[in-house]
């Protein structure tokens, strides 16, 4: 599965909560996941969560970005376990 980012604001609760993911990776192309509320994302089971690079459907390049989320599975930070970086 392939996303761009995930950006929370006002009193919004970010989550990255999916179904069955195929290769158990999710891939961020290009974004951050840093959240503007300082809020943490809910995460799901996904096994990992890598940081890459991307395009938009217009062509254009997104560099790979590191992670400045913090993910959290039931009240448990798991970024550390979970992201990886360029």
């Amino acid at each position: 599965m392939i996303l761009h980012d995930i950006n929370g604001r006002d009193n919004a609760s970010p989550r990255l909560i999916t179904g069955n993911v195929s290769s158990g990776e999710i891939r961020i192309a290009g974004g951050d996941l840093q959240q503007l509320n300082g809020r943490t994302i809910e995460y799901g089971t996904a096994t990992s969560v890598r940081m890459a690079a991307g395009s938009t459907s217009h062509g254009t390049a997104l560099p790979a970005r590191q992670n400045l989320g913090s993910l959290e599975r039931n009240g448990e930070n798991v970024t550390g376990g979970v992201v990886i970086n360029p």
